[in-house]
Protein backbone atom coordinates (compact mmCIF):
# COMPACT_ATOMS: atom_id res chain seq x y z
CA UNK A 1 0.00 0.00 0.00
CA UNK A 2 1.82 3.49 -1.11
CA UNK A 3 0.30 6.59 0.54
CA UNK A 4 1.95 10.30 -0.73
CA UNK A 5 4.25 8.19 -3.10
CA UNK A 6 3.80 5.77 -6.41
CA UNK A 7 5.13 2.45 -6.71
CA UNK A 8 6.61 3.64 -10.06
CA UNK A 9 8.34 6.59 -8.17
CA UNK A 10 9.64 3.93 -5.95
CA UNK A 11 11.33 1.81 -8.73
CA UNK A 12 13.94 4.76 -9.05
CA UNK A 13 14.68 4.99 -5.44
CA UNK A 14 17.57 2.46 -4.71
CA UNK A 15 17.24 2.22 -1.12
CA UNK A 16 13.78 1.46 -1.39
CA UNK A 17 14.69 -1.31 -3.55
CA UNK A 18 17.19 -2.43 -1.35
CA UNK A 19 14.36 -3.25 1.54
CA UNK A 20 12.00 -5.21 -1.33
CA UNK A 21 15.17 -7.32 -2.56
CA UNK A 22 16.15 -7.67 1.91
CA UNK A 23 12.74 -8.85 2.73
CA UNK A 24 12.07 -11.23 -0.85
CA UNK A 25 15.55 -13.04 -0.03
CA UNK A 26 14.65 -13.70 3.21
CA UNK A 27 13.95 -17.82 3.35
CA UNK A 28 10.85 -18.05 5.17
CA UNK A 29 9.84 -21.38 6.96
CA UNK A 30 6.04 -22.44 8.10
CA UNK A 31 8.07 -24.20 11.14
CA UNK A 32 9.83 -21.20 12.18
CA UNK A 33 8.62 -18.56 14.91
CA UNK A 34 8.44 -14.73 15.13
CA UNK A 35 12.15 -14.89 16.57
CA UNK A 36 13.64 -16.33 13.47
CA UNK A 37 12.16 -13.78 11.47
CA UNK A 38 13.23 -10.70 13.31
CA UNK A 39 16.76 -12.51 13.35
CA UNK A 40 17.16 -12.82 9.60
CA UNK A 41 15.43 -9.72 9.20
CA UNK A 42 17.78 -7.91 10.72
CA UNK A 43 20.69 -10.06 9.70
CA UNK A 44 19.91 -8.66 5.91
CA UNK A 45 19.43 -5.10 7.18
CA UNK A 46 23.02 -5.25 8.90
CA UNK A 47 24.57 -6.60 5.90
CA UNK A 48 23.25 -3.65 3.88
CA UNK A 49 24.46 -1.59 6.23
CA UNK A 50 21.31 0.50 7.56
CA UNK A 51 21.17 1.75 11.03
CA UNK A 52 19.87 -0.30 13.61
CA UNK A 53 18.21 0.61 16.82
CA UNK A 54 18.74 4.45 16.25
CA UNK A 55 16.42 7.46 18.14
CA UNK A 56 13.85 8.76 16.07
CA UNK A 57 14.81 11.98 16.97
CA UNK A 58 17.53 13.23 19.58
CA UNK A 59 15.26 14.32 22.10
CA UNK A 60 13.51 10.91 22.80
CA UNK A 61 14.39 7.37 23.72
CA UNK A 62 12.10 6.04 21.34
CA UNK A 63 14.34 4.52 18.58
CA UNK A 64 13.45 3.47 14.93
CA UNK A 65 14.02 -0.17 13.48
CA UNK A 66 16.16 0.73 10.48
CA UNK A 67 17.12 3.73 8.66
CA UNK A 68 19.13 4.37 5.79
CA UNK A 69 19.11 7.62 3.03
CA UNK A 70 16.01 9.15 4.68
CA UNK A 71 14.15 6.15 4.76
CA UNK A 72 12.93 4.36 7.91
CA UNK A 73 12.04 0.86 8.26
CA UNK A 74 9.74 -0.24 11.02
CA UNK A 75 9.36 -4.18 10.95
CA UNK A 76 6.22 -5.37 13.42
CA UNK A 77 5.74 -8.47 13.89
CA UNK A 78 4.40 -7.75 17.24
CA UNK A 79 1.33 -7.21 19.30
CA UNK A 80 -1.65 -5.27 16.94
CA UNK A 81 -1.52 -2.34 19.24
CA UNK A 82 2.15 -1.50 18.97
CA UNK A 83 2.27 -0.53 15.67
CA UNK A 84 0.43 2.43 16.40
CA UNK A 85 3.99 3.96 17.84
CA UNK A 86 5.39 3.00 14.48
CA UNK A 87 3.48 5.93 12.71
CA UNK A 88 4.71 8.15 15.72
CA UNK A 89 8.57 7.18 14.87
CA UNK A 90 7.93 8.25 11.32
CA UNK A 91 6.39 11.56 11.87
CA UNK A 92 9.07 12.17 14.55
CA UNK A 93 11.63 11.64 11.99
CA UNK A 94 9.42 13.28 9.26
CA UNK A 95 8.96 16.57 10.77
CA UNK A 96 12.74 16.64 12.08
CA UNK A 97 13.62 16.20 8.12
CA UNK A 98 15.39 12.51 9.38
CA UNK A 99 13.49 11.03 6.58
CA UNK A 100 11.61 11.69 3.25
CA UNK A 101 9.45 7.75 3.73
CA UNK A 102 8.41 5.54 6.33
CA UNK A 103 7.87 1.92 5.62
CA UNK A 104 6.18 -0.25 7.77
CA UNK A 105 6.94 -4.03 7.28
CA UNK A 106 4.17 -6.89 8.26
CA UNK A 107 2.98 -10.86 7.84
CA UNK A 108 0.20 -10.86 6.15
CA UNK A 109 -2.72 -12.52 8.02
CA UNK A 110 -2.49 -15.64 6.60
CA UNK A 111 0.84 -15.82 7.82
CA UNK A 112 0.58 -14.20 11.29
CA UNK A 113 -1.95 -16.90 12.14
CA UNK A 114 0.75 -19.06 11.26
CA UNK A 115 3.21 -17.77 13.32
CA UNK A 116 0.55 -16.91 16.40
CA UNK A 117 -0.28 -20.70 16.25
CA UNK A 118 3.36 -21.04 16.90
CA UNK A 119 3.64 -18.71 19.40
CA UNK A 120 1.04 -20.19 21.18
CA UNK A 121 2.33 -23.50 21.60
CA UNK A 122 5.56 -22.52 22.53
CA UNK A 123 4.06 -20.38 25.31
CA UNK A 124 1.78 -23.34 26.61
CA UNK A 125 4.97 -24.91 26.77
CA UNK A 126 6.82 -22.48 29.19
CA UNK A 127 3.40 -22.66 31.01
CA UNK A 128 1.69 -19.28 29.90
CA UNK A 129 -1.87 -19.93 29.28
CA UNK A 130 -2.62 -16.70 27.03
CA UNK A 131 -0.60 -15.22 23.62
CA UNK A 132 -1.78 -12.10 22.68
CA UNK A 133 -2.46 -11.90 18.67
CA UNK A 134 -0.04 -10.33 16.08
CA UNK A 135 -0.34 -7.42 13.83
CA UNK A 136 -1.40 -8.24 10.21
CA UNK A 137 -0.93 -6.19 6.39
CA UNK A 138 -5.08 -6.61 6.49
CA UNK A 139 -5.29 -4.58 9.35
CA UNK A 140 -2.93 -2.07 8.77
CA UNK A 141 -4.43 -1.46 5.16
CA UNK A 142 -7.88 -1.84 6.73
CA UNK A 143 -7.27 1.19 9.64
CA UNK A 144 -4.62 3.58 7.28
CA UNK A 145 -7.89 4.34 5.31
CA UNK A 146 -9.41 6.33 8.36
CA UNK A 147 -5.81 7.05 9.64
CA UNK A 148 -4.40 8.57 6.51
CA UNK A 149 -5.51 12.51 6.51
CA UNK A 150 -3.36 12.88 9.55
CA UNK A 151 -0.32 11.69 7.76
CA UNK A 152 1.69 14.15 5.66
CA UNK A 153 4.41 11.62 5.01
CA UNK A 154 5.00 9.30 2.38
CA UNK A 155 4.13 5.73 3.85
CA UNK A 156 4.90 2.25 2.06
CA UNK A 157 3.18 -0.94 4.03
CA UNK A 158 4.83 -4.15 2.75
CA UNK A 159 2.83 -7.22 3.70
CA UNK A 160 5.12 -10.65 3.66
CA UNK A 161 3.33 -13.92 3.17
CA UNK A 162 4.31 -17.54 3.40
CA UNK A 163 6.31 -18.94 0.84
CA UNK A 164 6.95 -22.02 2.24
CA UNK A 165 10.63 -23.84 1.37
Amino acid sequence: MYHKTDKIILKSDVTFGEVEKMIEGISFKVDESQSFYNREIGKAFSQNDWQREIKAIPELELKCDYRKNSIQVEVEFGNARAYYQDYIKFMLSYVSKQIHMGVLVTPTLGFANVLCEIGKQKALQRGRKTYSGMMHFEKAFKEFHYLQPIFDIPIVILGIDICPV
